[in-house]
């Protein structure tokens, strides 16, 4: 009894640990006849009056086993994980600032750190005793395990910090952030040892085993290779069509693998450097790599919730943990019916008339009925995922959707008979992903997390809309210094709102010419 106590507590921890008062209840809806069940019964035999619960009256007469166990639940969103060299602790991050060092062998909290910081970005075990982690503000802060107490506080990059890896002998580690600099540090003290400029934002580094090569991935599809030591750049590495998320060196060294926003994976043969192998990981991207049993096997994990265990250097897969999609529709481009299920999660929504649009984060865009429920349609292309879409009114009555997506696109679409949709053109010029949309009778407006506000005719657009082909960019507004998450044109359309992740709300007048802070 003592084990399936055990059990029921691990499969139910996420809901008792928010909201404890619930026990009695979720024992009460376990399968008939087991131990939870039967304690239950008993409670609530005796306390009738006093006892009120929700009963399950189609539970399942089993219970049902998962593929993995709970270690712990925690109250925000868990943002990185890190294992001690020896594997006897493991440490986890939240968007909130702290940080929960867990015993794994028992599961057990042994402590939990507080960081002034404005989400913890990254963290990694500098020493056995000694934890680094890495903020969205642009902080690193060094920990002591023992003593609960922050060593080191360094305000290293100007913006957030995306990626962070440590040596082989945990002397240095490096850090990449979205201010476009590659940055090495000195351990345990935190001294700044090299500084390498990159000419675009960056989202992730690694050191490769012999510690002279440091190699970061960002947002121009490109993969630099650098000497930290003398700060001469090695190589630059191209292939990707979107960006670099993800880097991981075999242990070797001989072999270097990089994943990128649209789930390919590409390899790449040291010292030449030349593109040996390249296959599709993921439906979304790939956000993890790493390799293991001395190169012989490749962990990738995506932002469509599955881990793929690969053979290192060829590229086939060996085994899978997650649920799949259930694609049977989409694959074929157009699916029916309110059951057709989506598993990505959806980021945006705008309604037109009788159709309703979708973006989701790796299944594209679905149009729907809005009525009937009934899927009409379904964009084939790269599974990014679609941050922001937008219906636009044309002047001959056509009914553009607008959509704007993590491979730095946006993309025109036209609503044709039965709600299906036509691809019409793509307008670039962004060198981050898209993330809103605003329109007025004269300009679209498109922001990125590059920083930018960019104003397209919609005049051009008219005019333009039957051919196919990339439209010409004709402005770019500049001031922010974070990514640009918000946008809202004027009753009037003379000025355009912009709010930014720099925490800053800024004024366009874009009828000016050039358009500029009003």
């Amino acid at each position: 009894e003592l084990e399936a106590c055990h059990d029921f507590l691990c499969r139910h921890a996420p809901i008792l640990s928010h909201w404890p008062a619930l026990f009695v209840q979720q024992a009460l809806n376990e399968p008939e006849g087991c131990a939870a069940h039967v304690w239950a019964q008993g409670i609530v035999g005796r306390e009738t009056d006093s006892v009120r619960l929700l009963r399950w009256l189609n539970k399942p007469h089993e219970i049902q086993k998962k593929a993995t166990d709970t270690v712990t639940a925690f109250h925000w969103m868990p943002t990185c994980v890190s294992v001690q060299p020896k594997g006897r602790l493991a440490v986890v991050g939240t968007g909130q600032g702290s940080l929960h060092i867990i015993n794994t062998e028992t599961g057990q909290e042994v402590r939990s750190l507080m960081s002034s910081c404005d989400g913890i970005s990254g963290c990694v075990f500098l020493q056995e005793g000694l934890l680094g982690s890495t903020s969205f503000d642009g902080q690193i802060e060094v920990w002591d395990i023992d003593s609960g107490c922050r060593t080191v506080e360094v305000d290293a990059h100007k913006n957030s910090i995306t990626g962070c890896d440590v040596t082989t002998d945990r002397k240095n580690l490096a850090t990449v952030s979205l201010d476009s600099k590659l940055k090495v540090w000195a351990v345990p003290k935190g001294s700044l040892a090299a500084t390498l400029n990159n000419p675009c934002p960056l989202n992730c580094v690694t050191f490769h085993p012999e510690g002279h090569l440091v190699v970061a991935g960002g947002w121009d599809k490109a993969v630099r290779l650098w000497n930290w030591l003398t700060g001469q750049s090695v190589a630059t590495l191209s292939g990707h069509e979107v960006s670099v998320r993800s880097l991981s060196f075999s242990p070797s060294g001989g072999l270097l693998t990089s994943g990128c926003l649209s789930g390919d994976v590409r390899l790449w043969s040291a010292p030449t450097w030349k593109c040996v192998g390249h296959y599709r990981a993921h439906q979304g991207a790939t956000e993890v790599l790493q390799f293991m049993e001395g190169g012989r096997l490749l962990l990738s994990g995506g932002s469509d919730n599955m881990v793929h265990l690969w053979s290192g250097s060829l590229g086939l897969s060996i085994g899978q943990l997650g649920d799949s999609m259930e694609r049977s529709a989409a694959s074929q481009g157009q699916g029916s019916g309110r059951s057709a299920m989506v598993e990505s999660p959806a980021l945006c929504v705008v309604v037109a008339g009788d159709y309703v649009a979708v973006g989701y984060q790796s299944d594209g865009i679905h149009l729907y009925h809005r009525d009937s429920g009934e899927r009409r349609w379904v964009s084939e292309g790269p599974g990014v995922s679609v941050r922001c879409l937008l219906w636009l009114q044309t002047e001959s009555q056509a009914e553009l959707l607008v959509s704007g997506s993590d491979d730095h696109v946006v993309r025109l679409w036209c609503r044709e008979t039965e709600g299906h949709m036509r691809s019409l053109c793509r307008l670039v010029g962004h060198r981050g992903p898209v993330l809103a949309l605003a329109c007025s009778p004269d300009l679209l407006a498109s922001a990125s997390e590059d920083f930018t506000v960019s104003l397209w005719s919609v005049q051009s657009l008219r005019v333009e809309a039957g051919q196919s082909g990339d439209l010409i960019l004709t402005s770019v507004l500049r001031g922010h210094t974070g990514g640009v998450t918000c946008l809202c044109f004027s009753p009037n359309g003379q000025e355009l709102l912009s709010g930014g992740k720099d925490q800053s709300l800024l004024v366009w007048d874009v009828r000016a010419s050039p358009p500029g802070l009003s």
